[in-house]
């Protein structure tokens, strides 16, 4: 590992560290200030931005966002909230459940900040220490993504094993990650279970409630979304959403029934063929053009609608059906706090994951290098 290549590891990792004391939008706007420096300070060749991951989150975060304007996303909080205040004594192992559930179902671990403060209302009002059932049900929400077929990380995973040559589909994941994170989940939650001293006995809290004033800050009040009503445009808006989710699952399973375009692709070992990129005298969407395939140097393919062009599809259309058939609001869904939180990871992903890959880019061969010998001794 050379100096220099330490020197600009050095700095994608101060560009990283800058950002995550700012927060929010900066961490992906400062990467771009590494990002810069890479580029033009040392004339490294740019890497790819994620455009595929980045346009699936904002399929999904925008439906998302719509069904929580049209009131949708309240509904499946207080399903949730139901369950929990029923059965208040197993939050611990409930409450990671229900936030992993909605992830799996939405898609992004942004939806269960509503449901958060209620988990915590609910364990103290028990006398639950509240950081048992919210700490795992934090890592819960973030899990499930891995189990989503509807998330960007998954439909990546896909993509990039099939572009390696494996033919791996979302349901094949699914029958790991599922039972490998609700195994997590629980083994996570009996660890949590006794986390830290039952608050009757936390002398420091016990402090706290002999104050009066903050002893009406901690019981005064109840969070909860049981009070609000809920319209019937909103249950038809997450019977659009399930619906959604429904046929990319389907579609998934039957990847067969999906419509197929024709592809023009240079055959790269063609003899006496030189080719330079995707060029090869014609590009291959020049001959595409013509329709024309050159014995030896092109050839035809049918090749099916990939499954992140799907999702992106059917979010946005039933984006669109929420918006017409249930009322809701596009400016709120734009003020939504899904939406917003989604754009800003949308932000972060961008620049985090622009300025990774420029290092790992023109460093592959070293790292890989590096590895191997690692793996050999």
């Amino acid at each position: 590992m050379s100096l220099l290549m330490i020197l600009q590891l050095c700095i994608v990792l101060a560009a990283l560290w800058l950002g995550s004391r700012y927060g929010s939008l900066a961490l992906g706007a400062i990467s771009g200030i590494g990002l810069a420096i890479l580029v033009f300070g040392f004339n490294m060749k740019p890497g790819t931005p994620p455009t595929d991951v980045i346009y699936i989150i904002i399929a999904a975060v925008t439906c998302a966002g719509i069904m929580q304007a049209s009131g949708g996303m309240d509904w499946l909080i207080q399903l949730a909230e139901k369950l929990l205040r029923k059965h208040p004594a197993r939050i611990t192992f409930l409450a990671p459940l229900c936030t992993f559930v909605l992830t799996v179902l939405v898609g992004t671990g942004h939806v269960v900040y509503t449901l958060m403060p209620i988990i915590c209302d609910i364990a103290i009002k028990k006398g639950i220490r509240p950081e048992r059932p919210c700490g795992i049900a934090s890592i819960a929400s973030q899990i499930g993504i891995t189990c989503s077929p509807i998330a960007a990380a998954v439909v990546a995973f896909i993509t990039i094993s099939g572009t390696n040559g494996f033919a791996i589909t979302i349901p094949k994941v699914l029958m790991v990650t599922v039972p490998a994170c609700l195994l997590g989940i629980f083994c996570a939650s009996v660890a949590s279970y006794k986390r830290g001293k039952d608050l009757d006995k936390d002398s420091e809290f016990q402090k706290k409630l002999a104050d009066p004033g903050q002893r009406e800050f901690i019981y005064g009040s109840t969070a909860t979304t049981l009070n609000q009503k809920i319209a019937p445009e909103s249950k038809r808006a997450v019977y659009i959403f399930f619906g959604a989710l429904l046929v990319i699952v389907f579609f998934a399973i039957f990847q067969d029934l999906l419509p197929s375009h024709v592809s023009v692709k240079a055959i790269k070992d063609a003899p006496g063929v030189e080719l330079i990129g995707s060029r090869v005298k014609l590009s291959a969407d020049e001959l595409a053009k013509l329709g024309v395939s050159v014995e030896g140097i092109t050839k035809m393919e049918l090749v099916p609608l990939k499954m992140n062009i799907v999702i992106q599809i059917v979010m946005i259309t039933a984006a669109a059906l929420m918006i017409i058939f249930c009322k809701a609001s596009p400016k709120k869904a734009v003020s939504g706090p899904v939406w917003q939180s989604g754009m800003v990871a949308v932000v972060a992903i961008y620049g985090i994951a622009w300025l990774a890959d420029t290092y790992f880019a023109n460093y592959l061969g070293e790292i890989q290098e590096m590895l191997a010998g690692m793996v050999k001794q």
